[in-house]
């Protein structure tokens, strides 16, 4: 049988064990949200030039195996609206295949899984580069051209009125 003197130091223990626990949940969520914000902070900002090119805060990335209209082109903006439509607010997950004469990253990037540059031929806001697949990834070249054939097909983005190719892609 306890006194009363030692039920309340083990009333007082009981408090201040609980106290201590209340204390360290408190501490523990303010770990968590310092963990969140910088993991947050540590993603790059991805900034879209056009339907084939972005940079993030470290590196200008053009898009492998594909090329779209120019910001001063026909279709353009458009491409240039697609891109970041498909990025979204996600840091793109990307693999080098080249660099090319302006030292930028030549990649195969995706976001969620979904390859960008095939989604942009699919969109109809890009085309396939046939040369550089064929050079480069041959196993592409195929998804590619397919891509392409239906977005023409169904007059997909710049396929749905007539237009003259800025150069011939080896298709």
């Amino acid at each position: 049988m306890l006194s009363a003197f030692g039920a309340g130091l083990l009333r007082e223990e009981r408090t201040a064990i609980s106290m201590s626990a209340k204390s360290m949940g408190v501490r523990a969520v303010a770990m968590l949200a310092l963990f969140c914000l910088a993991a947050a902070s540590a993603i790059a900002e991805v900034r879209v030039i056009d339907g084939d090119t972005f940079e993030t805060d470290t590196e200008r990335v053009r898009l492998f195996g594909i090329d779209a209209p120019e910001s001063d082109q026909p279709g353009g903006a458009q491409a240039t609206a697609a891109l970041r439509g498909f990025i979204g607010k996600v840091d793109p997950r990307c693999t080098e295949v080249d660099r090319d004469r302006y030292g930028r990253m030549v990649a195969l990037c995706s976001v969620g899984g979904v390859d960008l540059s095939l989604a942009m031929v699919r969109a109809g806001r890009a085309v396939a580069w046939c040369y550089y697949l064929r050079k480069q990834r041959l196993n592409l070249l195929q998804q590619f051209r397919d891509a392409e054939a239906e977005a023409r097909r169904v007059k997909r983005g710049m396929w749905a009125q007539p237009f003259t190719p800025w150069r011939d892609w080896g298709c």
